[in-house]
């Protein structure tokens, strides 16, 4: 148990520039290639949900949904992560790793429906295809295609090269992320670490092209929330959509409190992509409401045909309380925020509260200050902000301010009106939510930690693993409560550690020969008495000195000890070395009859032989003499 939180404390504090991130136990085994032949346990309840612990797991998982016959999709069914797992940089095949028939009206499709909790564990070293042979399957990603529920998963050094795949319809598909490729179900806080993604093409066709960061495409009403990436993508078609955080996010999704800190280089001599360091595209209508709320991009974006530093293409997106902060440079139409307005007015759609600090630079056609806007019908752009150095021209209704006008309070106040959304901290801009919690107090509140665990009760130590085990995954300044109740429940367990008991063996030992004496056979039994009655079991295991003084203080009251002289021997008084001799005797006598005593007979001899003169039982063994010579009496009285 100690060293399980010493190596979450450990990791934690590697990563304490951002939040938790990977808690890699020692010993977390690489995964070898394996499929197991079964889950860890569970029953796939939402109370007993299937447990995976290994990389071979994982696989066996993977197995199942991406089986013949259609596979298992395991709707309505509950699964979740209880290690860390490294994949070991082996080639992956996604779970659930084709959709296209879906889409194309048919029903030979792999999608897993159920849902998957990550517990905040890390899945690390994913790789899904090589630069020497890309993955060409219709979608990518750890899991292909969903349709149920994925929270809490961490991805740690994603390697993916991948060029899409054919249907048997002759079209090709190309729908790629490092969680999920085509997602029609939620997702809730899934963190991407670390992601190197190169997507191409293997020449033919691509009906729907979409790459993202954490996900291809966003489809299906469904909602994507307080999740984020970093890494890097390269496009060297320059075809589809491309957007650090998601690809695509389809009509009636959304995006809430998420952040992409992706750099996004596309080549090749396509036409039409739209490259956005948050989204590539929308794909929503004015009607039917398509939500990007509190969320951020900072990655540069480099080529592509439409590139904005937060969406390429707005197409019914209503995006509010955003920025961006990455550079915008060599592409045909280049904006710090909307690369291109939609193309007519059924896919308008709205930016409200936002701001961009980037530049753009060498753009071949048109560069726009914040958003490409140059019809008269067009998406509604309203109390938005851009960098002031930025010389390009501006057609909309973005207002330009220095970055340190932005740092201001009074910018602060501009952004949010009514609302609380925004804050300010760091002495930066504006924050709208997404950004990393403040761990602060958490890591003070780590310092007190005891760094030897070993003297506290099992239970308690449990108990503080508990709560320290809560902070794995990533929490961000929306979900601040979330780390403040960490915070307190690693206070409250540190102070409730309970040490163990002393160890009371040997006063257990000495206390039950003391109470075996016959007090009347003593001069004065006093001191044994008063040794006895100040017996303190309350003490724990930092204060073993006191039990051992009262070991001490038995032995020494015993040892000291005088017996009474018989009365069948008695004159008018008998000397101290008369009644040594007599219990040393008398112990030899009962040695013979029982054998139980003989041990105390010889430490009684031993002991009488060493002080002649006082007739005083002393020594380490003076409680096995005293024993002993009262089992001498007690046959002499027979």
């Amino acid at each position: 148990m100690k060293k399980k939180i010493l190596s979450l404390l450990v990791t934690m504090g590697l990563a304490a520039s951002l939040v938790p991130v990977s808690v890699f136990a020692d010993g977390t085994e690489v995964w070898d290639g394996s499929v197991a032949e079964s889950f860890a346990g569970g029953k796939g309840t939402k109370d007993d949900p299937y447990q995976i612990a290994t990389g071979s797991q994982l696989a066996y998982f993977a197995e199942r949904v991406n089986a013949e016959e259609y596979g298992e999709k395991y709707a309505g069914t509950y699964f979740e992560l209880t290690e860390d797992i490294d994949l070991g940089g082996k080639e992956w095949t996604p779970i659930g790793y084709t959709v296209a028939d879906l889409i194309m009206g048919g029903h030979e499709y792999f999608v897993f429906s159920g849902n998957f909790d990550g517990n905040g564990y890390t899945i690390k070293n994913l790789t899904i295809g090589t630069e020497t042979s890309p993955y060409s399957g219709d979608v990518c990603g750890l899991f292909g295609a969903t349709s149920g529920t994925i929270e809490d998963v961490v991805l740690e050094n994603v390697s993916i090269n991948y060029v899409g795949g054919n249907h048997s319809s002759g079209y090709g598909f190309r729908m790629g992320g490092a969680l999920v490729g085509y997602s029609m179900g939620d997702i809730v806080n899934c963190t991407v670490i670390g992601l190197d993604m190169k997507a191409g093409s293997d020449g033919s066709y691509v009906a729907l092209n979409s790459i993202g960061g954490l996900v291809g495409i966003q489809d299906g009403g469904t909602t994507v929330s307080h999740s984020r990436v970093s890494g890097k993508i390269e496009e060297s078609t320059k075809k589809g959509n491309v957007g650090g955080f998601v690809g695509t996010l389809a009509k009636g999704s959304s995006a809430k409190y998420c952040g992409a800190d992706v750099s996004v280089e596309v080549t090749g001599n396509g036409r039409g992509i739209a490259v956005g360091g948050f989204v590539g595209i929308g794909n929503g209508v004015t009607t039917d409401e398509t939500l990007i709320e509190n969320c951020y991009a900072t990655g540069n974006i480099t080529g592509a045909e439409y590139a904005g530093g937060f969406v390429g293409n707005i197409s019914g997106l209503n995006i509010s309380n955003c920025y961006a902060k990455g550079d915008v440079s060599n592409s045909f139409v280049g904006a710090s925020f909307m690369g291109t307005d939609a193309a007519s007015n059924n896919y308008y759609g709205t930016v409200k509260n936002c701001y961009a600090t980037g530049l753009v630079s060498d753009i071949s056609s048109s560069a726009y200050a914040f958003a490409m806007q140059d019809t008269m019908n067009r998406s509604t752009i309203q109390n938005c902000y851009y960098n002031i150095q930025n010389t390009a021209k501006n057609t909309e209704s973005a207002a330009s301010l220095t970055i340190d006008d932005m740092k201001t309070d009074s910018f602060l106040n501009v952004l949010n009106g009514s609302s609380n959304v925004w804050t300010k901290r760091n002495n930066d801009t504006p924050a709208c939510g997404a950004e990393p919690a403040d761990y602060s107090d958490v890591y003070e509140v780590l310092g007190n930690i005891p760094a030897d665990l070993s003297i506290y009760t099992d239970e308690s130590v449990a108990n503080l693993y508990s709560a320290v085990e809560a902070l794995r995954g990533y929490r961000d300044l929306a979900q601040q409560s979330d780390v403040d109740k960490m915070t307190n429940d690693i206070n409250d367990a540190v102070e409730a550690l309970v040490y163990k008991s002393a160890d009371y063996t040997e006063l257990d030992k000495v206390e039950e020969a003391a109470k075996a004496l016959n007090k009347d056979d003593y001069e004065d039994f006093s001191e044994v008495e008063k040794a006895l009655a100040a017996i303190d079991r309350t003490k724990n295991i930092t204060e073993q000195a006191d039990v051992d003084a009262m070991v001490k203080a038995i032995n020494d009251a015993v040892a000291n000890l005088v017996k009474k002289t018989p009365a069948s021997s008695q004159p008018d008084s008998v000397s101290s070395s008369d009644a040594s001799s007599d219990m040393s005797s008398s112990a030899s006598d009962s040695s013979s009859s029982d054998s139980k005593s003989d041990s105390s007979s010889k430490a009684a001899s031993n002991a009488s032989n060493t002080n002649p003169s006082t007739g005083v039982a002393g020594g380490a063994f003076a409680l096995a003499l005293l024993s002993g010579a009262a089992v001498v009496m007690a046959k002499k009285k027979k």
